[in-house]
């Protein structure tokens, strides 16, 4: 099944500060990756997919600490569904940028121009002490397969392991996933499957 990298990468809002590489999917040796700063995945590189240029060794390497430890199902959630006004333009449709010179409008890149987002977007949730934006637990539960790698889970309180990501797996490929530091205003604690409450 062959995934649609698109997805995972980053808009210009989230590309910004010399981060372009991260608007398309990158091609680079035997793998193919994308990545929006928050999640990132990597699948095995299609056939004939162009090699990416100058792309940081940083962005590269992210895979390098990989694990699929203890991998386990996601856990159950169902996401809230409805719109609210948008974080970016608080429900204009308009970014203002103040661009030194003066204020620049643009039509928002974060609401496509409609002033709402979903409110999953505005939502988190939290296992084993790990916050993560709800609407990534959803892209992940999306892809074939998934399972959350609960055996390297980020140890916020364990000075031998530092703040990490969060670690995932699918048919075909792995991930990556960034943990919030604190909550959304929406918030869901949630439990692995099969796990004592």
């Amino acid at each position: 099944m062959a995934i649609d990298l698109q997805q995972f990468c980053a808009n210009n809002d989230q590309a910004c500060f010399g981060r372009d590489y991260l608007l398309r999917p990158i091609h680079v040796g035997d793998w193919s990756l994308a990545s929006n700063g928050h999640i990132a995945v990597r699948v095995p590189r299609a056939a004939g997919s162009d090699v990416t240029p100058d792309v940081p060794q940083s962005v590269l390497s992210i895979f390098d600490d990989h694990s699929t430890e203890d991998a386990g199902e996601l856990p159950l959630f169902t996401p809230p569904i409805g719109e609210c006004d948008c974080t970016r333009c608080g429900g204009t449709g308009i970014d203002e940028d103040d661009d030194y010179g003066g204020v620049t409008k643009s039509t928002c890149d974060i609401c496509e121009g409609t002033g709402k987002i979903p409110l999953l977007h505005v939502t988190s949730i939290e296992i084993n002490e790990t916050i993560m934006a709800a609407r990534y637990l959803q892209q992940i539960r999306a892809l074939p397969f998934p399972k959350l790698a609960y055996g390297f889970w980020p140890g916020r309180h364990d000075p031998e392991r530092p703040q990490q990501r969060v670690h995932f797996a699918f048919e075909g490929g792995i991930g990556l996933l960034m943990p919030l530091r604190r909550p959304y205003a929406t918030h869901f604690q949630l439990s692995r499957p099969g796990a004592a409450s």
